[in-house]
Formats: C-alpha cells, structure tokens, sequence
C-alpha cells in the first residue's frame, strides 16, 4: 500500500515517464526473451539436423565394417567423431544389437559415460540423442546411436540471455529518464520492433530488417536486434552450407564404397579363378609324375618306354618347379621384397642360350613354328651390367607365351640399341603371328591373376602371373614394358633395360665334372637328413662312385665326424628334429674346422646363398638337387 501511495501522490509528469518506462521495459523484456527462445530453439534445430547428418555419415561408412566384421575400421570410423566438440559419445551395433564399436568423451561426466542407454533418458534436455538403422541396398546392417551435449548451446543461451538484460535494463533507465518528453517518439520504433520479433518468431525469417528510425535508445536496440538478425542469418547460412558439404562428401563417399566394393567382388572372383587354375596346373604335372612312375614298376617294360617315361617326369617336375617359383615370385613383388642383383653379363650369351633352349622346346616343334633371333651389337658391346637371372626370365615368360598362344608361324625375339632422353638402353622385343590381343586386354594383361581371353586359359594353360611377374621384374631393372597387338595379326612386346657397359666380362663356366672323377677320390661323404627318401635319393646318385654315410639328425652328424676321420665331406640338412643343421655345423667346426660342411636345404631364394656362407657353411645345394651341380661341388671340395 506504501508503494501505490507514494506513485499516486507523483506528478502526472512522473507518472507518465514511469508508465512509459514500465510499458517499455515489458516490451522489450517479452521481445527479447522470445528472440532468445526462437534463437536457441533453432541452434538446437540445427545441431540436431548436423547429429542427424553425422549419423548419416557413418552409417554410410560402417557398412563395409559390419560386413567384414572388421572392428579395427570400425573403431577409426567412430573415432573421427573426438574431433566434434559437441559429440560426447557413440555406439554402433550390429545386426544383432551387439556393440561392435564405441566412442565416449574422455571429459564427459560419469551420467554420459553411461553412453545411450536408457539412464541417459532421464537428463534427455542435456543432450540430443540421434539413432539411425544402418542400411545398404535395403539390408539392415546394424544401427548407429550419436549422443551430442547441449552444454554449448546453454553457454550461449545464458550469454544471449545476460546481454539481452543489459539492454533491457540501459533502455529502461533511459525510457524512465525520457519519458515524460519522448514516449512518442520511443512507443512507435518499439511497437514496431516488437510486431517485428511476433513475425520472425512466426515465420522464422531471420533476413527480415528492422527499419531504424532515430538514433536514440530504441534506434540502437534496434540495432542490437538486426545484428541478432544478422548473426542467426548468417549462422544458418553457415549450418545449411554444413549440411550441403555433408550430403556432398556422403554422396561421394557412397560413390567410392560402391567402387571399392565392386573392385573387392572382382578381386574375389579373380583369386577364385586363381586357385581352381592352380590346382589345375598342379594337378596336371602330378597326373604325369605319379602316373608315369607306376608304369616304371613293370619289370618288363622296354628301355627306350622307360627313357621316355623318366624324361615326361622330369620335364612335369620342371613344371612344377617352375610354378613354385612364380608363386614365391608374386608373394614377393606383393611384399616389396623382389630384389635384383646386378652382375656384369653378355646379352648376346643370353639370347643364343635361349634360342637354343625354344629351338627343342616340344610345343614349338608340335605346333611346326619358326623362332629367330636378332642383336644389334657385337659380344663386346653387349655386356652390360644387369642381373642376368632376372634377365633371362623375363625373356623366357615372353616367349613361353609367345609359343602358347601362336598356333601357327613364327617367333621373333632380339633387341636394338636406342637412346631415351639422353640415357641410353637396350629395346628389347618379342613378336609372334599368333591370335593377338585386343585393347581392353592391353589394359588388363598384366595385372596378377589376369590372361588374355579369361575364359580360354583352361584351353592354353598357365597361372596368368608370368606377364605380371615379368613387368615388375623390368621396373626393378629401370625400365618399362608393354605391349602393341591387333587381333588376328599377333603381338610384339617390347621392354627396356638400362645401357650400362660392363668393366669386365662375365666369367666363363668350368666344365662340368663328370661321374667318373668322383671315383678318384678316397673320401667319405656323410649325408645328413631326417627324411630318408631324401638321404637315400643322395646316396642313388652317389653309388658306385664314392663311399657314404648316412645320419637322421645333427646329433648323430657330430659324433659320426669326430669318430670318423675318413670323413672328407658333410651334405647336411638344415630343419632336423633335435639339433638342427645349423648348430651341427658349428659344433662340427669347433672340432674339425677344415671339414666342408655343405648346407643342402629348400630355402632356394634370392639371398638365402649368401645368408648360408656367412652363417658358416662352406657351399650351397638348393633342393630339388641336381646330379651334374652335386658332383660339381664335390669335386671343387674333395677332387
């Protein structure tokens, strides 16, 4: 009652400046305080549709991670989200409803580690809660729950709210103090902008400018509020360009799942191919070996029978070599591990050797083919500095398939001498008048797994990974290969080797010993290995020419050389139960250090040699032994 004495007993004058200030002071309360709740509700729009979209995004992107059931790809996936502020944790399921992958916030409080489950339900103003089936091709994959915080948005909203009431409280003091003599001027600009907020707050158009008519209180209120106009413009601008950039970068991410998966499928299917060609083209020699070796148990079969049958074994056993090393060869481009040794060789040698070699190949001669060869420089000249194995396979897969694919004509291979961008090199070529290639199989060809004419392979044989083998043997020499072809006029490959004259020439090969010289020795030869087909094989070649022993393990290898002094020479296993070979070769050598001790093993790669010689061993026999290369080394030893 005091209150309402003491402004009944003012003067009109106050009054009205106290009416005016009330009026102005509710005006700008209800307009700013509706401004603030439209403005906060649509921040929050927003961050919910930016939930949404992420959602959307790794729903997208986990579904070839569900799918492989790999949780390494689901975890990164999920893990992008620790660069969101805002995000505070996320979940994806599988089909099932089984975590397979989870996010949380390591500065969230112990009520979000609790993820998004329904405790969180409870506190559901603090967060938007985003959950989305993850769908592919109308599959169901599993589902994904985003959970953002709202913290920031309440930041901001108290900021909005303490500045708001700071104007408010300016422009009321200002309406009290002017408005005995301003209410007019004051009542319309606020009336206007309070009609103004009642249309933004219904249509949401934040580009709507208020008209600014003085430059009092109300005019810088109003200057105030379009600014507020004008940052929630522009903020959701920002957020709808946000959302594009999204809906852009899932498209295009849609785009490359869709390839990769498409390359997988294919790669699938090529590998399928592989491996029922592989087992095919082991199949075929083994057919040969095993068939051919039981015909040789009949006692009454004719020698020039027998001779022929040994020679098919040999040559499928070859075969069959052969294949395991361009196994071993693709396993190692894969790994990167293929290395080439650099020596000084005679291109020349080479190319008379393996026109010596096709000159008797038995497809040539089936299919009644012509080979020739050709060089452009003299033997001096053609010795360069390259690796001469590599070399000579590349050479052999070209012309290998050469003959396979020419039923009829002829085969030419040789090289020129050229000069590419001021290096010189040696151009290489391999042509044939056979069944040719077309442009998408130019492409194609020397992809691994890949031949010319998919479904023919099984009519011409083969892995399909020469070609692929071949053109990364070139690159580690330093040059290039390809391939020019039309259908029905043949092929001619061509690749390049890097002009290097060499300093020396390669050395000559000695002769090769024959049996008789191993009989001149009064030596024993102690085999060592652990299966007895492989010792006994051993001992077949060495019957009738020298005097052997035989151990099934390292131990028994080091008592049998310390008893046994007549021991000139140790062929010795290296993978032995026990003591291994390696450990039987030191210990023979801390007694008897001149004793060769010859590791005979199927480690047969590049670089396993040298590995051996600085272990210790004194020679190198790679398995499957060859007779005429086993006699060698013994009479280098023992001759």
């Amino acid at each position: 009652m005091g209150l309402v004495h003491t402004i009944r007993n003012l003067s009109i004058q106050k009054k009205n400046a106290l009416f005016i200030g009330v009026i102005i002071l509710i005006s700008l309360a209800m307009t700013i305080s509706t401004i603030s709740v439209v403005y906060y509700q649509s921040l929050k729009n927003n961050l919910q549709e930016q939930v949404e979209s992420i959602a959307g995004i790794i729903s997208s992107n986990s579904v070839v991670a569900i799918e492989f059931n790999d949780h390494q790809e689901g975890n990164n996936i999920i893990g992008s989200l620790r660069t969101i502020p805002f995000v505070v944790s996320a979940c994806i399921r599988d089909r099932d409803n089984r975590e397979f992958s989870s996010f949380q916030s390591e500065d969230v409080s112990p009520l979000q580690k609790m993820g998004i489950d329904s405790s969180l339900n409870s506190k559901a103003s603090e967060y938007i809660i985003v959950s989305k089936p993850i769908l592919y091709k109308g599959e169901t994959y599993g589902n994904i729950t985003v959970v953002a915080s709202l913290k920031s948005l309440s930041r901001q909203f108290r900021a909005i709210s303490l500045y708001a009431i700071i104007i408010l409280l300016i422009a009321g003091l200002l309406a009290i103090y002017a408005g005995s003599r301003l209410s007019r001027l004051v009542t319309g600009p606020i009336s206007e902008l309070a009609e103004n907020a009642t249309i933004i707050a219904r249509d949401g158009d934040y580009t709507v400018k208020v008209k600014k008519y003085y430059n009092d209180e109300a005019g810088i209120l109003t200057d105030n509020f379009n600014e507020m106009l004008r940052q929630i413009s522009l903020r959701d601008s920002e957020i709808r360009q946000s959302a594009m950039e999204l809906e852009k970068r899932v498209q295009e991410r849609t785009i490359e799942l869709n390839a990769a998966t498409q390359k997988a499928q294919e790669s699938e299917k090529l590998k399928g191919a592989f491996l029922a060609n592989m087992s095919h083209e082991i199949r075929t020699p083994m057919n040969a070996i095993l068939g051919f070796s039981q015909l040789l148990e009949d006692e009454n079969l004719e020698i020039a029978s027998r001779r022929k049958f040994v020679g098919i074994i040999n040559g499928r056993g070859n075969d069959l070599l052969a294949l395991i090393n361009d196994i071993v060869d693709i396993s190692k481009v894969e790994a990167g591990l293929l290395q080439i040794k650099k020596e000084p060789c005679s291109v020349n040698q080479i190319m008379e050797e393996l026109f010596t070699l096709f000159q008797n190949d038995p497809k040539l001669l089936i299919k009644h083919l012509r080979i020739s060869w050709s060089h452009a420089l003299d033997d001096k000249r053609s010795t360069i500095e390259t690796d001469p194995v590599r070399l000579k396979q590349i050479l052999i897969n070209l012309v290998s398939n050469a003959i396979k694919f020419t039923p009829e004509g002829a085969i030419g291979f040789g090289y020129v001498l050229r000069e590419n961008h001021d290096r010189k090199e040696l151009l290489f070529h391999v042509n044939d008048t056979g069944v040719g290639l077309s442009t998408e199989d130019q492409q194609i060809i020397f992809e691994r797994f890949r031949q010319a004419e998919f479904s023919n392979t099984d009519s011409h044989g083969g892995t399909g990974l020469g070609l692929s083998i071949s053109k990364a043997l070139v690159n580690l020499l330093g040059g290039q290969l390809w391939v020019e072809s039309k259908m029905g006029t043949g092929s001619t490959f061509f690749f390049t080797v890097p002009y290097e004259p060499a300093d020396k020439f390669p050395e000559v090969p000695a002769n090769k010993p024959k049996a008789t010289d191993l009989q001149t020795i009064n030596k024993t030869i102690l085999i060592v290995d652990d299966l007895q087909n492989n010792a006994e094989l051993i001992g077949e070649l060495l019957r009738d020419k020298i005097e052997v022993m035989y151990a099934s393990n390292g131990s028994d290898a080091v008592n049998l050389c310390l008893d046994n002094k007549a021991i000139g020479l140790v062929l010795m296993d290296m993978k032995m139960p026990g003591m291994n070979g390696f450990e039987a070769m030191k210990l023979i050598k801390k007694h008897r250090f001149e004793l060769p001790v010859i590791v005979q093993t199927a480690y047969a790669q590049k670089g396993d040699r040298e590995r051996f010689l600085e272990a210790g061993f004194d020679d190198y026999l790679e398995k499957p032994i060859l007779k005429d290369k086993l006699y060698q080394v013994i009479v280098s030893f023992l001759g």
